[in-house]
Order: structure tokens, then sequence, then C-alpha cells
């Protein structure tokens, strides 16, 4: 590769020495946002109210579509009692 200038000049790497304050201030205001784990208790309120709300539509949605599958395969199996119905 070589490298012809010093790799860290500006001591970017060391600049946490300088101002550890400085660094510690940027990391409160970047730790709300980071995450080590999705712990639910940590959500935010308005965050956790949405997820209640998809999970309500799920259901409801789920059970729509389980109450048509039934009706649907009633009526199929009442077909073939129509039809020989319609040839008398």
């Amino acid at each position: 590769m070589g490298h012809t200038a010093k790799i860290d000049n500006l001591k970017y790497n060391e600049f946490w020495k300088h101002n550890p304050e400085g660094v510690r201030r940027q990391y409160l205001i970047a730790e709300t946002y980071l995450t080590l784990n999705d712990n639910p208790t940590q959500q935010d309120p308005k965050e956790q109210e949405v997820i209640r709300a998809l999970q309500e539509e799920v259901k409801l949605l789920s059970a729509t579509v389980a109450a048509t599958v039934a009706r649907l395969e009633q009526n199929t199996a009442q077909a073939p009692l129509l039809e020989n119905a319609n040839r008398r």
C-alpha cells in the first residue's frame, strides 16, 4: 500500500483524550438512539401505541379472513347440492 504520510496526522484517534467532556456530551446526545438490545420497555410510548394498534388490526384482519374462508368452504360444500337441485 505504501502510505507516504502519517495515517492519523490530525490525531482523530486521540481527540477524546484532549476533550473528554465534549465527547461525553456528544455521547449523551446520541445515547437515546443507540440500542444494544431490543427491549420493548425502552421504546417510545408513541411507538408502543402504534405497535398495539397494528397488533389489534392484524387480529381483526385475521378473524375476517378466517370467517371469509369458512363461508367459502361452506358455500363450496353446498354447491353440488344446489347444482343437483337446479337439475330437477
